[in-house]
């Protein structure tokens, strides 16, 4: 998970709901002003029923429902200031308790071996990403899902403006390479759903550019001195951290590294073993028993081809709380592409009706 500190904001997010049987559509808008997301206008056009309704909590706490327009400041306390990388590892705590909100943990810092938050569990995030908290319904039964014009995407056009302003920063990097880099931020965004339902709970979490399965465990350099982050045990030999999700610490195998590794690129996920310590021997170490830990996410393809990854009862509403995070265990989630911009567009629509 990478330390460094994110400047990243949305220059543009909508939120769709589309009920396609009779034309019902919901759209939501956010625009960004300086290094804040503002909220722009929602509005609703009826064309017949059945009626699709979203609801938002006033200041008192309770849900207002709209038919033709939400007005912004209804919604202005959903603002967002920096992104910076967070992380779902140790979801199955607070899906088991069916909390109401989903649970993001901090990036880490540095371990230090008496206290275990530096490298496992660490504290709760309390900012660095968008939430919004919303409720849906319908007077019929339906099947809602995400339409396949969704999507996350770096902002090019932006990024190549912050391109040409890093590079006498980054003396080393051609401008080209900034921009690969500042683009790079789309591949470790994700999108998360959680229904609070208690009879339907469920947590989703969208990797829209997935290529691989993320871990939630690993090795890193988190003091950007290219050796992986290493701590004295107590028979005296340096052992290098295992961070992230992962129990049976006493299954780790380690393995004494004589002469350290050549590398030529480094980052937070990939650094050298340092001469005379010991390394963490992973591959050997799950064999041994140590239980570790994977994001467990779907592409966007995958969801939008479900027609009935939501289900809407008639008459009830139902809650939802979206998220929009960078996830700090992604491989991808390294230096500049930290700081690129990104566009969002998300739309809901209904897929059939339940008739059972």
């Amino acid at each position: 998970m990478n330390n460094k500190y994110s400047k990243i904001i949305i220059p543009l997010l909508s939120i769709t709901s589309i009920l396609l049987l009779s034309s019902v559509s919901i759209s939501l808008a956010w625009y960004a002003t300086g290094n804040n997301l503002t909220i722009d206008n929602m509005k609703v056009s009826l064309a017949s029923e059945p009626s699709l309704e979203m609801g938002i909590k006033n200041d008192s706490g309770d849900i207002i429902f709209y038919k033709d327009e939400i007005p912004s400041s209804a919604l202005s306390k959903y603002i967002v200031k920096e992104f910076e990388p967070v992380s779902s590892m140790y979801s199955s705590y607070w899906i088991n308790e069916l909390s109401s909100f989903p649970t993001f943990y901090s990036k880490y810092t540095k371990g230090n071996k008496v206290n275990e938050s530096s490298y496992k569990k660490t504290s709760k995030a309390l900012k660095g990403y968008f939430e919004l908290e919303f409720y849906l319904k319908s007077d019929r039964n339906v099947f809602v899902s995400l339409d396949p014009s969704s999507y996350i995407k770096a902002n090019v056009d932006v990024n190549t403006l912050k391109a040409n302003n890093l590079t006498s920063t980054y003396v080393g990097l051609s401008k080209e390479e900034i921009l690969n880099n500042l683009n790079n931020i789309e591949n470790s965004l994700r999108i998360s759903l959680l229904n609070s339902d208690v009879d339907d709970y469920k947590f989703n979490i969208i990797d829209p550019k997935k290529s691989s399965v993320t871990s939630y465990f690993g090795t890193l350099d988190l003091n950007n001195d290219y050796y992986y982050d290493t701590y004295i045990d107590s028979d005296n030999s340096k052992k290098e951290f295992l961070y992230g999700e992962y129990y049976n610490d006493e299954k780790i195998v380690y393995e004494y590294v004589n002469v350290e590794n050549n590398l030529n690129d480094f980052n937070t996920f990939n650094a050298k073993h340092e001469a005379n310590s010991y390394s963490v021997d992973l591959s050997s170490s799950i064999d041994n028993g140590l239980i570790v830990k994977y994001e467990d996410s779907v592409s966007l393809s995958e969801v939008t081809a479900n027609e009935e990854f939501i289900k809407l009862d008639a008459f009830k509403e139902k809650r939802f709380v979206l998220d929009i995070y960078i996830e700090g265990w992604d491989k991808d989630n390294i230096t500049l592409s930290e700081f690129g911009a990104f566009t969002s567009f998300i739309k809901f629509k209904v897929t059939k009706e339940n008739l059972l």
